[in-house]
């Protein structure tokens, strides 16, 4: 049996299939040094694209567990990293570990405000903007006013691909239900 631990830094380096990046996120799971290496790879600028995009790919794939406990913390760093102009990696694959985060208490009105910018930038890729979306939804479900601001955006965002018609669809009907069940807290 092979004991020679399956994540090294070298390893980033390399070419990795979904199912190699899911065996070491599992390896990964109670790992405090290993997941703050990644976390911190993904902030430097220096490092190649395919290193700091596995290192994204593996921190996505975390259990749940483990991103609560060991990026929860550091939620802060990456919104900074994700509003940034300069990544190393794509802003989706961020954007995508945000998402599988609880919504601090505290909102960050400039992940709110920069989401809401960029839903119609033709230099995102299609996938980021609908993670923006997603994202601008959570952020907006405990506050009305906000609500009101992204179904405005929304009902204004012209029809671009399938996947953002479809998110934005599925956003408004989501807001929407949650308005309604507002005004009428005695509909169960």
């Amino acid at each position: 049996m092979n004991s020679q631990p399956m994540f090294t830094l070298d390893r980033l380096k390399e070419r990795l299939s979904k199912t190699q990046i899911q065996s070491i996120a599992r390896e990964l799971q109670h790992d405090e040094y290993g997941i703050t290496q990644l976390c911190e790879i993904i902030q430097k600028a220096d490092v190649s694209k395919r290193t700091a995009t596995n290192a994204a790919w593996l921190l996505i794939h975390l259990p749940t567990e483990s991103k609560q406990i060991y990026l929860y913390p550091r939620y802060n760093e990456l919104v900074d990293l994700a509003v940034s102009t300069h990544l190393p990696i794509r802003r989706g694959l961020l954007l995508d570990i945000l998402l599988d985060m609880p919504t601090p208490e505290e909102i960050r009105t400039d992940l709110f405000d920069f989401c809401l910018t960029h839903l119609t930038d033709k230099n995102e890729a299609d996938s980021t903007r609908v993670y923006m979306i997603k994202l601008l939804v959570r952020i907006s479900i405990p506050y009305p006013e906000l609500q009101s601001e992204l179904i405005l955006h929304l009902e204004t965002l012209p029809c671009l691909s399938p996947s953002i018609t479809s998110a934005r669809r599925q956003a408004l009907r989501q807001i929407r239900k949650k308005q309604f069940f507002l005004l009428n807290p005695t509909i169960k």
